[in-house]
């Protein structure tokens, strides 16, 4: 996550929010931060990388959950 812009970290905070809420679509994500659905993926691997457990369901729509158990 190095060279993160405060508009991106601005981003990630709300993707946060917005994911721990519930599950939410690809679609809905991309709409709601007003990103492309790559940039979209590249947010949650960034959630991966910081311990987080993505989850993603077969019809697109992704969760967050924090992996207690990741020590890195």
């Amino acid at each position: 996550m190095e060279g993160m812009n405060q508009h991106r970290f601005v981003r990630l905070i709300k993707l946060m929010q917005l994911l721990e809420e519930r599950p939410r679509h690809l679609h809905t994500i991309t709409r709601y931060l007003n990103v492309s659905e790559r940039t979209t993926y590249r947010y949650l691997e960034c959630f991966r990388e910081i311990g987080y457990e993505v989850i993603k369901q077969k019809d697109l729509r992704f969760g967050l959950k924090k992996d207690l158990t990741n020590t890195n």
